[in-house]
């Protein structure tokens, strides 16, 4: 039997019927528009609040939703990988993968290309160097904002308000937290992050972000390899290039966001 909620205008509306049918219509009003509150998804769905936010963490518990630090609810990248095929975020994987080939071929160590997704990262691309090593950050994976120089080059160049609602989420102890503050203000201050043995026993790596207009951060490049061979003075050389390559994907990404427009995609 359909479960009747009295709507905003006084008149009851059928609302989905069963978990799965409810599941499916959360999943469908998700990919409608980039994020929503809780309220108002309960709104366009006609269910409690209560029922949409069992459905939303059932989703949120599974990988296929978060919620962000304005308490809006978004689909994650794994969604969009498996089951929406977008094309704007295969045109993003290209244009990365891309300087992912390249910066290989120029430094022979493994290249990543990492975005925000809530109080995490996600690997959009991994490119193999000519010496591959086994590192932790796997294409599609989640990472801790606050580990790992890939990690920290994101959450540097976040919002303020937005990386201290990360740096809460993930450390309770006070004084590692005024730790990695101090680490996000020199990020901030140079433009790169470079750490060691955070992530993966064993390797170093170099990140810096990609930015577009208004100091909108669009993702992070790195560069990753063991630590005897990736070393300080060796990141130094690397740098340079990096940085090119983040400022050209910048532009690009920025141009694929345009044409989006222009096509009504």
């Amino acid at each position: 039997m359909d479960e009747l909620v009295v709507s905003t205008d006084g008149t009851s509306v059928a609302s989905p019927v069963g978990p799965y049918q409810r599941i499916i219509a959360l999943l469908s009003a998700m990919t409608e528009r980039p994020g929503w509150k809780l309220s108002d998804l309960a709104r366009k769905l006609n269910l409690p609040k209560a029922t949409v936010l069992r459905l939303l963490k059932v989703l949120t518990d599974t990988g296929w939703i978060f919620r962000d630090a304005d308490e809006v609810y978004r689909v994650t990248y794994r969604f969009w990988y498996t089951w929406a095929n977008s094309y704007a975020l295969a045109c993003l994987r290209d244009l990365a993968n891309r300087h992912l080939d390249t910066l290989v071929r120029e430094t022979e160590e493994t290249c990543f290309f990492t975005v925000v997704e809530g109080f995490h990262s996600v690997c959009l691309g991994r490119r193999e160097g000519r010496y591959p090593v086994r590192l932790s950050l796997e294409e599609g994976a989640r990472a801790p904002l606050h580990l790992g120089a890939s990690n920290l080059v994101l959450l540097a160049h976040l919002p303020r308000a937005r990386a201290e609602k990360a740096l809460t989420f993930w450390l309770t102890e006070q004084e590692k937290k005024k730790e990695v503050v101090a680490q996000l203000e020199r990020i901030r201050v140079q433009g790169f992050a470079y750490t060691v043995a955070q992530l993966t026993p064993g390797a170093a790596a170099l990140a810096v972000p990609v930015m577009g207009v208004g100091s909108r951060l669009l993702g992070g490049l790195s560069v990753s390899g063991p630590a005897e061979r990736f070393t300080w003075e060796r990141a130094q050389e690397v740098l340079p290039l990096l940085r090119d390559h983040a400022r050209t994907l910048g532009k690009e990404i920025e141009e694929l966001a345009k044409q989006e427009v222009r096509d009504g995609t």
